[in-house]
């Protein structure tokens, strides 16, 4: 996630960058609630001198647990490499250097995401083997035009959260009416779903 500011301010894939630690505990939460845990029941036995995923538990809100106990790495990588792909596509590709989009908190909120919409495929029975970009990028469209420059979002704990909810707000999969959130949050959401709608006109 590295790269070059261009002259009119876009922020491409080559002048911003995350931590690996950033990235790695992102993905960590598709698969485990407990990394030490599953590291200590890995550890008691082995095949091939490698590690046993057969130990762990299989759990229902980890949406990719299941394929990490199976040794599916390569369908793992599959599903977060297209949904990122698309969020290049649709989110990273037109946004400005000062957008939290782009910063640690919208990265976690990225993934913060990509967990609900796993968890929603996985109820709906729908094979996650078939979420190629198109399937992202089609969701991810109707948020293109949230700016996530605007100083509602921060770059902090609540910042990440807002991220997180005004995109799956945008997207559908988080209801408004079930957030637990103050009246002034309420509203500002509001507006900027009103704006989503009515995009206002650049000057």
């Amino acid at each position: 996630m590295i790269g070059v500011q261009d002259d009119a301010g876009v922020a491409s894939t080559n002048n911003w960058m995350v931590s690996m630690a950033t990235v790695v505990d992102g993905i960590l939460k598709l698969i485990t609630s407990n990394p030490k845990r599953d590291r200590d029941l890995m550890h008691k036995s082995s095949i091939m001198g490698g590690r046993n995923r057969s130990k762990l538990i299989k759990a229902t809100n980890l949406p990719l647990r299941n394929w990490y106990i199976e040794g599916n790495d390569l369908g793992i990588y599959a599903v977060i490499n297209n949904y990122f792909t698309a969020v290049k596509n649709v989110l990273w590709s037109t946004t400005t250097f000062r957008s939290f989009i782009i910063k640690t908190v919208g990265v976690q909120a990225l993934f913060d995401i990509l967990k609900i919409m796993l968890n929603d495929v996985t109820i709906s029975g729908m094979d996650m083997a078939d979420l190629n970009i198109k399937y992202f990028a089609d969701r991810l469209f109707k948020v293109r035009n949230v700016d996530f420059s605007d100083n509602f979002f921060q770059a902090s704990g609540t910042g990440r959260g807002r991220i997180k909810n005004i995109i799956g707000l945008s997207m559908g999969i988080i209801d408004l009416n079930t957030l637990k959130i103050s009246d002034s949050d309420r509203q500002d959401y509001a507006k900027l779903l009103q704006n989503l709608v009515h995009p206002k006109e650049k000057t």
